[in-house]
């Protein structure tokens, strides 16, 4: 099972590319919370055509419990 401390995102800020240090589920919020964003096992996801502003990044397991959530900019 994935940790809170075992996964890290780079970079962040980010213009283009997320990478994160072992494969997640991934949903991505906006800052009124709404979700724009979902992957399953990603390594990375492309936010190039996403808005510059700030997102919500919540990693899960397979169950859909949370492990992490980190707060990024997007420029």
């Amino acid at each position: 099972a994935i940790t809170n401390d075992e996964v890290k995102i780079y970079p962040n800020p980010v213009k283009e590319a997320l990478y994160f240090s072992q494969a997640s589920n991934v949903t991505i919020y906006n800052t009124i919370g709404e979700i724009v964003g979902n992957w399953e096992d990603a390594s990375s996801i492309d936010l190039s055509k996403f808005v510059v502003g700030m997102y919500v990044v919540m990693f899960t397991n397979n169950n859909g419990g949370e492990i992490k959530r980190v707060k990024i900019s997007k420029n």
